[in-house]
């Protein structure tokens, strides 16, 4: 079996995992957002998710790309990682010393103590723990916000940390070939500065509308209306393009000829626009209809339906810029990686 069917048939596997624990996962963000007031859910899906995202960023944005790409052994990129993360998260709690940010920092923690384990089985294509992982982790997740809701914002925090360890404890089961040594050749020691030069950049990027939301002139309720229709909007990027993209990163950092790269890159692109379109146009008809049945009145007085219908023009193109950027990283070398601080710099500006 060649790399790009094996990557073929490891995004069929996360895709199908996906769509099947995702649509409970989904009735179960329902009933959440049916609970919560906007305010609460705003302060959940938005300030704390935000948290999450400031200690984890590295991790998962720098840190585990130079692991999979690495020709040496990745051990000592993912243990630098779990000791960057977890200063991280030290400082982020002395930064505002809430029970909340404590829980948050501690589900961090655990978080990135999962990710040695989640790199060995990457590294061999092996996406089934990752799977198995991701599915628990969110459905455990939705749950215990769901039987916590009466604790307002703490549920959420609670949550995460319920979630963290269901994924640590997964991949531990099933990986054996971790190693700890702190080793990094001086070829990824160069290539790390880089991948975490641009990963400050991009970390702007990516979560800049939350920093905006969280820090402007916004109310909880605006706040709320972002974050839920983000969660909705989000079922395409977390169902279909976050393991497509996966994959063809770790497939596209393997020696492909020309005709599996010119195959690899037309399939994922049609792929990539038909999933798109279809949910773009599908929201601008019945964005009233999807607000008003699954979320009911509490939602319907606000701009819900019309903060959806503009955020799925955000959705369509979402997923050509992810597989297209985790192509190029894929096969970008380490010259060029270099000059992406130079794009990357400009589009943070």
């Amino acid at each position: 079996m060649s790399v790009i069917q094996k990557g073929i048939k490891a995004a069929e596997l996360l895709i199908s995992v996906h769509l099947l624990m995702k649509g409970v996962n989904f009735g179960l963000g329902i009933m959440i957002a049916r609970i919560m007031n906007p305010e609460v859910y705003g302060a959940g899906q938005i300030q704390l998710s935000l948290a999450t995202s400031v200690i984890l960023h590295m991790s998962r944005e720098s840190f585990r790309k130079v692991a999979v790409k690495t020709q040496s052994s990745p051990f000592g990129i993912v243990w630098l990682s779990v000791l960057f993360t977890s200063f991280v998260a030290f400082l982020t709690y002395l930064v505002n010393p809430s029970i909340t940010t404590l829980i948050i920092s501690l589900a961090a923690i655990i978080e990135v103590l999962s990710e040695p384990y989640h790199i060995s089985n990457l590294i061999s294509i092996d996406v089934k723990p990752a799977a198995v992982a991701e599915s628990m982790s969110t459905i455990i997740n939705c749950l215990t916000v769901i039987l916590l809701s009466n604790f307002g914002a703490v549920a959420f925090s609670a949550g995460q940390l319920a979630s963290s360890l269901s994924n640590f404890l997964v991949h531990y089961w099933h990986s054996s070939n971790v190693k700890f040594n702190l080793e990094i050749s001086e070829v990824d020691k160069d290539l790390l500065k880089t991948y975490v030069t641009i990963g400050f950049f991009k970390f702007f990027l990516s979560e800049g509308e939350k920093i905006f939301l969280t820090y402007m002139a916004f109310n909880a309720i605006d706040r709320g209306v972002f974050a839920l229709v983000a969660n909705l909007c989000g079922i395409v990027p977390r169902l279909f393009y976050a393991p497509i993209e996966q994959v063809v990163y770790i497939v596209f950092t393997k020696t492909l000829s020309k005709e599996e790269l010119r195959l690899g890159f037309t399939n994922i692109l049609t792929v990539m626009w038909i999933i798109g379109l279809f949910f773009g146009t599908y929201m601008q008809v019945y964005s009233d209809i999807v607000i008003e049945t699954l979320y009911g009145e509490k939602w319907q007085g606000t701009q819900a339906s019309a903060a959806l219908s503009l955020y799925s023009f955000y959705i369509m193109i979402m997923g050509v810029f992810g597989a297209t950027d985790a192509m190029d990283w894929g096969l970008s070398t380490k010259e060029q990686i270099s000059k992406k601080k130079i794009s990357s710099s400009c589009c943070f500006l």
